[in-house]
Parts: C-alpha cells; structure tokens; sequence
C-alpha cells in the first residue's frame, strides 16, 4: 500500500471545494457552528451585556435556536434534507424583516432606552418562546417524513395525513 502525501494546497482546494458543493456536510457543519455561535453569544450577552443590548442578546439566541432546530428537526425524518431546510435564506422579506427589526431596536433603544430594560415582561416572554418553539418542533418530529418547509401542491403517493401526537 502506497503513503499518499498530504499537500497543503489541494487540502485548501478541496475544503474550499467542499464548503461550495451544495447541501455538504461541511457547509452543514459551519452554518452550525455559526448558529451555536449564534446563541451562545447571544445568551452571553443575555447575561453580561449592558441593558440595552441584553434583549437583542434574548432575540438572537432565540433566532439562533429557532433556525438550528428546523434543520435538526427535519433531518431526523428526511432523506433529501439540505441546507435550506435551516430555512436562513428562504426570502428577501425575510432579510428586510431581519434588517428592519434590528433598525427598528437600535433606534428605540436609542431615544427610548428605558424600553429596552429587562423588566417583569421579559420572562414570560421568554417561556412564550420557548413553549411554541417546542410546539413547533413537536409537531414538526410528529409528522416525521411527511414534513417539508415546501407547500406541497399535489399529493405525493408516500404522503399520510398525520392524525396522531399534537396533531390530535
């Protein structure tokens, strides 16, 4: 058995080469990294930030969690899962909602910073989130391979209406 040498320059080639190829494991990798990135800075600025921007820390780890766990969720029942089911890039409304509501807290937290105080509101806002995410997820494992972040406009032949779980 011949010793294949590493080559510095086509191991760069090929992770670059990887992280392009659609739906890999590396991109699928680093877009993880990139979440837990994501809510752990967020939650650490939950914790120590100065008060204007412990809620924005809230709203990114929540956002974090929100886009990790659809990909998770859906790649414990899917075969043809991909990177689009971290559903990070689905519209541009979607960025210029992203982009608005960061504008929008800054300038409040700005010229009204008092409402940016974590306050008596601010837990069960928190245990809101938290228990439609877990419904969220809930029904998203109960309904297994017949999930998809796609509308469906015909019935596939392997598609069952789900009828059990949260669904009852």
């Amino acid at each position: 058995m011949t010793e294949r040498k590493a080559n510095p320059v086509e191991n760069r080639k090929n992770l670059w080469g990887k992280l392009r190829e659609p739906h890999s494991h590396a991109q699928v990798a680093s877009i993880s990294v990139g979440l837990g990135a994501a809510i752990g800075l967020g939650v650490g600025a939950a914790i120590w930030a100065s008060q204007p921007f412990r809620l924005i820390g809230l709203y990114i780890a929540f956002l974090g969690l929100f886009h990790f766990l659809e990909y998770l969720t859906t790649a414990m029942h899917r075969h043809d899962v991909g990177i689009n089911s971290f559903v990070l890039d689905h519209s541009p409304q979607y960025h210029f909602a992203m982009a608005f509501g960061f504008v929008e807290y800054y300038i409040e937290a700005f010229f009204w910073p008092e409402f940016k105080q974590l306050d008596w509101i601010t837990l069960p806002a928190v245990a809101i989130v938290l228990f439609f995410q877990i419904i969220r997820s809930l029904a998203m494992v109960t309904a297994g391979a017949n999930f998809t972040h796609l509308i469906a406009f015909k019935k596939e032949d392997n598609h069952v209406l789900v009828t059990d779980g949260i669904y009852k």
